[in-house]
């Protein structure tokens, strides 16, 4: 399902991106749509992004900047989380 409630709550938005403060982001996610945080990491030296999971598999990655903006990266369905795996698993090929 694409969170056109969503889209449409953070409109309008400059340049085409779709970018606002991330307690904005973050609270439609939260009470618009069930997601949570549940995946993160940095992007470069200057920017994180993270994964918000609702329980029916919807997904929204966002991007923040070290000044607290955020924008949309992607959204979609069927989020999965596997075990991370460091070692190569079965015998060579």
């Amino acid at each position: 399902m694409i969170k056109t409630a969503l889209i449409l709550a953070l409109l309008p938005v400059a340049a085409g991106a779709l970018c606002v403060d991330r307690a904005v982001f973050v609270e439609q996610l939260s009470t618009g749509h069930g997601e949570t945080l549940t995946a993160g990491g940095m992007m470069g030296e200057d920017a994180i992004i993270e994964v918000f999971t609702a329980e029916d598999g919807a997904w929204t990655m966002i991007r923040t900047t070290a000044t607290g903006v955020s924008c949309l990266m992607a959204v979609g369905t069927d989020w999965g989380q596997w075990e991370r795996v460091t070692e190569p698993q079965g015998e060579p090929g």
